[in-house]
């Protein structure tokens, strides 16, 4: 499997989270892991690592929930390609997700992002993403 020099996943969920981060890992696909709840924690995460100044802190890879309190994955999105639009086009921001409605499948069409996947991240859904793309 690929290597990924650093993933952000942003989750409400602390058990997605740890199966997430625990699955990376153990499968050597990166150490670089941060945990953040919201995606107004997100944002305010790659300001203080200097994203706006510099790709280099900026994740590779990010998992982004759509349903979370005080900022949702939709909002973040919004704010990141507001605020940061260069850094939002140079990562990969797969969805990663319990929803399967059809209004937030279509409505994630409308941004750029990487794929759309259903809760658990597995060795399968996760050997998929990084050995395709």
């Amino acid at each position: 499997m690929k290597r990924i020099d650093s993933v952000l996943l942003i989750d409400d969920d602390s058990i997605c989270n740890f199966i997430s981060t625990s699955l990376l890992k153990h499968l050597h696909v990166t150490e670089d892991i941060h945990a953040v709840v919201n995606g107004k924690e997100a944002l305010r995460f790659l300001k203080e690592k200097g994203a706006i100044k510099t790709t280099a802190v900026f994740p590779e890879v990010v998992f982004l929930d759509l349903n979370m309190p005080v900022m949702d994955g939709f909002d973040f999105l919004d704010q990141l390609n507001k605020t940061m639009p260069n850094y939002a086009n140079a990562c990969k921001i797969y969805i990663l997700t319990s929803s399967e409605s059809p209004l937030d499948i279509d409505r994630c069409r409308s941004y750029e992002i990487a794929g759309y996947i259903s809760k658990p991240m597995t060795e399968e859904k996760l050997a998929l993403l990084v050995d395709t793309n």
